[in-house]
């Protein structure tokens, strides 16, 4: 049986974003301008989340020096919509 972990607000935007932003901005640079959260917190929630295996890192083929983030089959969508609703 699986352990629910609870999810933070700044979790909680980052998974939204990714779900629905394109891939040209699922890079750190400008998730921190679009969701107003500092580079430096990002990465620290950012980290959490891959250890949480609810994000994975991409490596660009054109831009070799860019890795963007994609959501995992476990990230918690439902959960997330769920408090996002009440």
């Amino acid at each position: 049986m699986a352990v629910k972990q609870r999810i933070k607000e700044s979790e909680a935007r980052i998974m939204l974003f990714l779900n629905e932003a394109n891939i040209l901005h699922r890079y750190k640079n400008e998730m921190s301008i679009k969701l107003r959260i500092d580079y430096g917190y990002l990465n620290r929630i950012l980290n959490g989340m891959e250890q949480k295996q609810w994000i994975r890192r991409l490596k660009s083929k054109v831009y070799p020096t860019k890795v963007f983030f994609e959501l995992t089959k476990r990230a918690p969508l439902k959960e997330i919509n769920q408090l996002m609703e009440e």
